[in-house]
């Protein structure tokens, strides 16, 4: 039998949904319900920049794009850190 996208390559156990698969669905739902509530966040009163980023660090642990767009969200973080420090700083 060919392995296929659901084990990850791994092919040691037949049956389609294996403990890794389920741990991922999971750590996937939870990840993006989070980030939805990020999302709605935005035009809905709470705090979106804290719940965003959350987000993108659960969906992190096992999604490789959340991990890029988790890794561009903290470059922005840093760089608006270090323009508001300088205007703090003139004032």
């Amino acid at each position: 039998m060919d392995s296929g996208w659901w084990d990850g390559g791994n092919n040691n156990q037949p049956e389609l949904m294996n403990k890794r698969t389920i741990k991922r669905f999971w750590v996937g739902a939870a990840g993006g319900i989070v980030l939805a509530a990020g999302f709605a966040m935005i035009v809905l009163p709470g705090p979106a920049i804290v719940v965003i980023p959350l987000g993108l660090a659960i969906l992190a642990t096992k999604f490789a794009w959340a991990k890029r767009w988790l890794e561009k969200v903290k470059l922005i973080a840093w760089k608006a850190k270090r323009i508001f420090a300088k205007k703090k700083k003139v004032s």
